[in-house]
């Protein structure tokens, strides 16, 4: 049994909520199309993560809050959020193609930077798997636990990724 005001009191929430996001949106994202060097698929990943907080926001109570201000507030720790992550990971791609530079079993003649572009080729669950595995040296369960995955699974990740990573590096230069 549905009581009338309530279905009525959600539906004029969600619209009040939809007016703030079509009328405070195309700000937000104008500002985080700037943030994110005109990377417009980054930008409305953030777009979406911003509102998504709203949304929370919104739902606890405090539709007051959401103005603005605040949502360029939380876009611009969004922003900031995924540089640092983009950081973690470059960084770690960075150590991962130092090792195997050296390594000469796993390939010969690539230097760090050119191991580390075709790292960022493969598929994120693989530069995943590649980061926790010979980055960080963690175990295979530890990395099936960290992803969520069964042991196999990551085990098989790993095997795609490192043969995928031999063959892109072995290809002809004109071909990258």
């Amino acid at each position: 049994m549905r009581l009338p005001g309530v279905e009525a009191t959600a539906t004029t929430d969600r619209d009040a909520f939809l007016d703030r996001y079509r009328r405070t949106a195309p700000a937000v994202y104008a500002y985080l199309y700037k943030t994110c060097s005109g990377d417009g698929t980054r930008a409305e990943d953030l777009l979406q993560e911003t509102f998504s907080a709203a949304l929370r926001t919104w739902k606890a109570g405090r539709s007051d809050d959401v103005t603005l201000p605040w949502l360029l507030t939380v876009a611009r720790n969004k922003s900031i959020d995924a540089f640092r992550k983009l950081d973690r990971e470059t960084r770690s791609l960075e150590r991962f193609a130092r090792q195997r530079r050296s390594d000469a079993s796993f390939v010969t003649g690539a230097d760090s930077e050119t191991v580390l572009a075709t790292i960022q080729r493969l598929p994120a669950m693989q530069r995943a798997v590649i980061a926790l595995r010979f980055v960080d040296d963690l175990p295979l369960a530890e990395v099936a636990k960290l992803l969520g995955k069964r042991a196999g699974a990551i085990d098989s990740l790993q095997r795609r990724a490192l043969t995928a990573l031999r063959t892109m590096l072995e290809e002809p230069d004109d071909d990258r």
